[in-house]
């Protein structure tokens, strides 16, 4: 039997009542100790002693890769990051709204005001929004094929690949799992390299058995990359009958729908579908698909085809899309110019809810207009009434055409290297790095995340069906921070 719970900010009685639904109870949850219905209330005070493991990495690993305060991750005192994220009630869908209409409804007005009457043209948009091509009615025939597409592949991704996890240390910082770090983690779905289609010059020649060459998305090491250690690194093969492939199809035909992104996408196709996971402060960063030399060009080493659109379906609680104008002022250490961030006032705000489908339009990169727009996203600041917080819980799907390929094990999908690992790739091999992954901590977050995930399912994707909570791996007593 599930039962309705109304929850108050400063009383914890729970109540049965027809008149407000904030969320749904499941039975199996109220068995469980220190667990409310539906809300898990951390124990203070119950932080993990752990001791500093042995760390055998190498000179130049201890003396480069420091965190804030000049300490390592592992030497942090615990409650410097938060990393166990509460646990997430069904029916948030209406509270979600709510938050968000209190919350951001000036801010996204203001920013629509101002790209409609700026002089700085922006180009990205929600592909269904605004359309004057002339394909309205195939627009939204198409469109309801990709939800649906979306919904099974959310659904297999959940409970398959979600739990798929890795070391990351994005711009040389201290490795951690990727449920750590502080940027949202990707997942990565790749069409494999057809007979007809052209090799790199690094690949051509070579036949590795055991390995299906794919497209890839973020190749490599460093600041520049997505950072994830090359040893552990997975790909997942995505053929046409994947549900990954199914996705990455209906999004180039709806794309093309469009001349202005069908004359983009020209000969390429969307071979990478990469999957971001928010919930409470984790965020991307400011950053462009492509990166450009200041005043010329895309630079040689984009994994990323220039010059395609990227298009991104949200699934799940609203996040922002925040678009910051860098422009070409005089330099104050020469007599030319350099680009440089505007006010924060001047960010360009975009909401995308459930179901929504942005572009990235790549001619927002371009710097030869004497300014451009690098985007981030996050799920911060938003509060909701009648309660302690509100986290969100949000998945965003990325199709975009990429250019770098490797090969993939057909066995467990992890990327093969005979290459040396680069010199900020040591940073991945301390002892203290890899000490985390398998913890009694680590299980802990997977299990918060797994029960926040399938909920969040719950209220978006299927209202019918009963997940329960799953405490696979759970210890109630563990430290909510990472140590």
């Amino acid at each position: 039997m599930w039962c309705i719970i109304q929850k108050h900010h400063n009383c914890q009685k729970k109540k049965k009542t027809n008149a407000v639904f904030t969320g749904w109870c499941d039975p199996l949850s109220m068995r469980l100790p220190d667990v409310e219905r539906c809300y898990l209330r951390w124990k203070e005070g119950s932080a993990l002693v752990r001791k500093d493991p042995q760390c055998k990495s190498t000179a130049a690993t201890k003396a480069k890769y420091k965190g804030k305060g000049g300490k390592k991750a592992h030497q942090k005192n615990a409650g410097t990051r938060r990393v166990v994220p509460e646990l997430r009630p069904c029916g948030y869908r209406a509270i979600a709204a709510k938050v968000w209409k209190d919350v951001m409804g000036k801010i996204l007005k203001d920013s629509y005001d101002r790209a409609r009457f700026s002089r700085f043209q922006f180009y990205s948009r929600k592909i269904t929004k605004s359309i004057t091509c002339g394909n309205e009615k195939l627009i939204r025939v198409k469109k309801r094929q990709l939800d649906y597409a979306v919904e099974r592949f959310i659904k297999f991704y959940v409970q398959r690949d979600f739990l798929h996890d890795d070391l990351k240390a994005p711009k040389g910082c201290p490795a951690v799992p990727a449920s750590y770090a502080a940027s949202a983690f990707n997942t990565y779905y790749s069409c494999p390299v057809k007979e007809n289609e052209p090799k790199r010059d690094y690949i051509q020649g070579q036949n590795k058995e055991g390995y299906t060459l794919v497209w890839s998305y973020g190749s490599g090491s460093g600041a520049s990359t997505i950072g994830l250690d090359t040893s552990t690194r997975k790909v997942f093969c995505a053929t046409a009958l994947h549900p990954a492939g199914r996705v990455l199809t209906l999004m180039e035909e709806l794309a093309r729908l469009d001349p202005t992104y069908n004359n983009q996408l020209g000969n390429s196709h969307l071979n990478v579908l990469s999957v971001k996971v928010y919930w409470g402060e984790k965020e991307v960063s400011q950053h462009c698909d492509i990166e450009m030399n200041k005043y010329s060009g895309p630079k040689a080493n984009n994994s990323q085809q220039p010059g395609t659109p990227v298009l991104i379906y949200t699934v799940g609680d609203p996040k922002k899309l925040v678009f910051h104008r860098k422009e070409l002022v005089p330099s104050t250490r020469h007599s030319r110019y350099d680009f440089a961030a505007t006010q924060e006032d001047q960010d360009l705000t975009v909401g995308q809810f459930h179901k929504d489908l942005m572009v990235l339009d790549p001619r927002d990169e371009s710097r030869r207009r004497g300014y451009y727009f690098t985007h981030s996203s996050n799920t911060k600041n938003l509060k909701a009434p009648c309660d302690s917080y509100y986290k969100g819980f949000s998945i965003s799907v990325t199709g975009r055409v990429c250019v770098d390929q490797v090969w993939v094990s057909n066995k467990d999908n992890t990327v093969y290297s005979d290459e040396q690992p680069a010199q900020d790739q040591r940073v991945f091999q301390t002892a203290a790095a890899k000490s985390v992954m398998g913890s009694a901590q680590h299980k802990c977050v997977w299990a918060a995340l797994k029960h926040n995930a399938r909920t969040m399912c719950i209220d978006y994707l299927s209202n019918k069906e009963e997940w329960s909570w799953d405490s696979t791996g759970w210890d109630d007593k563990i430290s909510k921070y990472y140590p």
